[in-house]
């Protein structure tokens, strides 16, 4: 992953600003609200045990979801906001998913076991001979 990076750079660092302006930019990342991912540090004195200033309070439910956003040279482009699956919408996907494997499997096994089975004998697909 690293050297893809470096090579990534290396391609592109001649780049001019009319190149880079043509390219949009983009990440996601999960939220939680209302709960924090990790300890917490507090520094407090023996006297201020249970003072409300240095207790965090807790919230009983929590919501999570993911965000995607993208920017540009000059601005800023659009967001999405995914929300939770609800079990129904899982089953489906599962259902769909289940459908897909069951098509591809027999091409796929078809491929694997041509592919395996070259290997297993010894044989691969030889380039002819260059001058």
């Amino acid at each position: 992953m690293r050297q893809e990076r470096l090579d990534w750079c290396l391609t592109h660092k001649d780049w001019s600003l009319k190149d880079w302006k043509n390219v949009i930019w983009s990440d996601e990342t999960s939220v939680v609200l209302n709960y924090r991912r990790g300890g917490y540090r507090v520094w407090r004195k023996a006297d201020e045990l249970f003072t409300k200033s240095v207790i965090r309070e807790r919230w009983k439910g929590y919501s999570e979801f993911m965000f995607w956003g993208c920017f540009l040279y000059d601005r800023k482009g659009l967001c999405h906001i995914w929300r939770p699956e609800t079990a129904q919408e899982k089953r489906l996907a599962a259902e769909q998913i289940a459908e897909l494997n069951e098509a591809l499997e027999p091409v796929m096994r078809e491929e694997w076991e041509l592919t395996t089975g070259m290997k297993r004998m010894g044989l691969r697909a030889k380039l002819g001979r260059s001058p």
